[in-house]
């Protein structure tokens, strides 16, 4: 078969793979030899030796025989299948997760692509896609051993899976059920998206709108049911080894500690975004001596809860600032200012987009609906935790269409001759006032530069020769 026997979306789809393939492909290549780093230290002592354990016929347990209970074991799984494959076929572990990770980048642009096309047509979806595809921050994670990259392709399946069903007006309940077991399946690779699903409730909820109320808590129903289906067999195996209930993973207390131990920036280190206050910093000294008395997530949120009453202030600062942190700062705590002046314009077009989407009908309206519970729930979790841009990143290749969206209507204001005419029809899920609404806000925004157009040739009327006849618009007879 041919590229020519292709359809459109098919040949974009190969373009943007190929896109995605080259980029990451390239920066395994050329730039990360010229530049190692050590590997994460999650996956040194936790992924790797479980996944090998696994390999070995020792189940999902750790160094001393006990049920590995930190972590759930979604990446660790992948991770041993990797490993299998590296060695029947001779290729290097190594080898084997570059070619995983460049795997799963090439599906995520398909996938971002195909929701930006259908929400606001081919040339917003390329625009945004190829901009993803060339992030650094989202490059940078081709280089590591990672979770994101394998959870941001079931996420990103999980959230099309929903649009395709609001586009097409048709029935929730399937995408609803898969998109739960999606969604599911992800929160087994990254914890964290545990009560993911919970965001999206209310898109379902409204997108149903010629349902009643019974009803349309049918679709919610499934998509809940979706995600228990998938987190239930890891529930049911550790419950029956540890007698423990687990929200998926014993590691959050963990997290919380290094998210307020590792939140004291290294003042050797040069350009720092934000300082540490003084007060803020004794606070967090106070808490690293004190961390063996806070055995439990619940005793760590008393702590603070007892703090704000206290010190309000000081607590506000470190909130505030764990806020922050979180749109920009690293692990290692370098290149930090470099990411935050990246992150600034990668945002605001975001943010700009998610006005113009606003305005570009129904669907539309509905995208922002599912996108802004789901970003701010990373956002919180963010600050929960680590306070670190790898957790936003995830959720920031979603605001790529939105990016997309605001830079094309950046080209319609500065060659307002071509822009609008270039716009396919039928775009933006297929809502027939999305065209025209985001051709009314570009003309706004261009201080009304598409109405200087050249005045058509209209037959002469009478109104032309005697204004003050009455008579408008009357074509003069023909002699």
């Amino acid at each position: 078969m041919t590229l020519q026997r292709l359809s459109q979306t098919a040949r974009d789809g190969l373009l943007m793979t190929v896109a995605a393939a080259l980029v990451s492909g390239s920066f395994l290549l050329f730039v990360v030899p010229r530049s190692p780093r050590p590997l994460p230290p999650d996956y040194l002592d936790h992924y790797s030796p479980l996944a090998h354990s696994l390999l070995d016929g020792k189940g999902y347990r750790n160094a001393s025989g006990q049920p590995a209970v930190l972590y759930p074991p979604g990446y660790s799984l992948i991770l041993a299948g990797l490993f299998y494959f590296s060695g029947a076929t001779g290729m290097g572990e190594a080898a084997a997760l570059g070619m995983f990770n460049v795997l799963c980048g090439m599906g995520i642009a398909v996938l971002l692509f195909c929701i930006g096309k259908s929400l606001f047509g081919r040339r917003v979806a390329l625009i945004g896609t190829l901009i993803w595809i060339a992030y650094p921050l989202y490059v940078w994670l081709a280089r590591f051993p990672c979770t994101e990259l394998p959870f941001m392709l079931l996420f990103f399946t999980a959230v099309f899976f929903v649009l395709r069903g609001i586009v097409r007006k048709s029935s929730l309940e399937a995408p609803s059920f898969a998109a739960g077991v999606l969604i599911g399946a992800a929160s087994l690779i990254r914890p964290f998206a545990f009560l993911m699903s919970l965001p999206i409730l209310p898109v379902l909820w409204h997108s149903s709108d010629r349902r009643d109320g019974v009803k349309r808590l049918i679709p919610c129903g499934l998509l809940l049911l979706g995600n228990f289906v998938a987190i239930l067999p890891w529930e049911a195996w550790v419950y029956k080894e540890s007698g423990m209930l687990i929200p998926l993973a014993t590691s959050l207390r963990t997290s919380m500690l290094d998210g307020l131990s590792r939140l004291d920036t290294r003042p050797d280190l040069p350009g720092q975004v934000l300082p540490i206050p003084a007060d803020v910093r004794t606070f967090l000294q106070d808490i690293a001596r004190r961390s063996e008395e806070l055995d439990s997530p619940a005793a760590i949120g008393s702590l603070l809860l007892r703090e704000l009453r206290s010190i309000p202030w000081t607590v506000l600062k470190l909130l505030i600032l764990k806020a922050v942190r979180a749109l920009y700062a690293t692990d290692s705590q370098r290149h930090e200012r470099p990411v935050a002046l990246l992150q600034v314009p990668y945002c605001l077009l975001a943010l700009i987009g998610t006005g113009l989407a606003w305005k570009a009908g129904v669907h539309g309206r509905r995208f922002v609906g599912l996108l802004v519970p789901l970003v701010f729930y990373s956002w919180g979790m963010a600050i929960l935790v680590l306070s670190t841009v790898r957790y936003m990143v995830p959720i920031e290749g979603l605001l790529a269409p939105l990016v997309g969206l605001s830079l094309s209507s950046l080209v319609d204001r500065a060659f307002p001759q071509i822009g609008p005419s270039r716009r396919e029809p039928n775009s933006a899920l297929q809502d027939p006032d999305v065209s025209s609404a985001i051709r009314r806000a570009s003309t706004l925004e261009s201080g009304w530069a598409m109405v200087n157009v050249e005045k058509p040739d209209f037959p002469r009327t009478r109104r032309d020769n005697d204004a003050s006849s009455g008579i408008q618009g009357c074509p003069l007879p023909r002699k």
